[in-house]
Formats: C-alpha cells, sequence, structure tokens
C-alpha cells in the first residue's frame, strides 16, 4: 500500500508498506520522496514475491550454485573411480 505522509517541516514523502506473505511475515517499509518512485517500487517487489511463490527454487542464489556445481564434481569424480 502506498500512503502519503507530510513531514514537519512540510515536505511529502511516499510510504509504502505492506506484509511479504501477510500476517505474521516480514513486514517491508520503505519511503520515497516522489509517489512513482513508491509504486514502482511496489509494483517491483510484488511481482517478485508472486514470482518467488509460482517458482520457489527459480531464484538459486550463489551459494547454492557453487554448492550444486561442488556436489556434481564430487559425484563425477567418484563414478570414475568405480
Amino acid at each position: 500500500m502506498v500512503t502519503k505522509k507530510i513531514l514537519d517541516n512540510g515536505e511529502t514523502r511516499w510510504v509504502v508498506r505492506f506484509y511479504e506473505e501477510g500476517r505474521g511475515s516480514k513486514r517491508i517499509f520503505k519511503s520515497f520522496e516522489r509517489k512513482v518512485d513508491a509504486e514502482n517500487f511496489l509494483n517491483k517487489t510484488k511481482e517478485d514475491l508472486r514470482n518467488k511463490q509460482l517458482n520457489p527454487f527459480g531464484h538459486i542464489t550463489f551459494k547454492d550454485r557453487i554448492f550444486e556445481d561442488e556436489a556434481n564434481n564430487l559425484a563425477l569424480q567418484q563414478n570414475r573411480g568405480n
């Protein structure tokens, strides 16, 4: 949700607040100077979360990829030895 917040000095800030996966999950809270930036951030973040829910293994980190490569190399070495 994007809300408008007016500061004491008269400046306007646009605030994005939402939960990642509903109540009890991580709460996202970020402020922006422009409404467009806040809406873009909200849309991009929601799209990323939706993609993560549809394909939980699609976001493989560097550490996971290196571990997978090492496991594959170890398996190849063991197969050559047998």
